[in-house]
């Protein structure tokens, strides 16, 4: 976990990015051989719990910082100027 400290959080982003567009490639995968195989749709239906469970917690907990950083320093995405 210590060499993520190493990575910018742009390339972050990026690999997150290409990793969700992957998740997103397999469920759709499942979902069109799911009719012939209840194995893969039971197994398309666990991996999307498991990715709705994991975005769900990254999103509310970005929520939560963003709020906070509002809350705290006055700071939001409205246009300055």
């Amino acid at each position: 976990m210590t060499a993520l400290f190493h990575v910018p959080t742009a390339t972050l982003m990026e690999n997150l990015d290409a990793i969700l567009l992957e998740l997103r490639r397999r469920l759709d995968e499942r979902v069109d051989l799911c009719a012939d195989d209840p194995i893969v749709a039971d197994e398309a239906h666990s991996l999307s719990g498991l990715v709705e469970a994991s975005a769900a917690a990254a999103q509310a907990h970005a929520q939560d910082v963003r709020a906070k950083i509002e809350t705290t320093y006055g700071i939001t995405n409205a246009a300055r100027g």
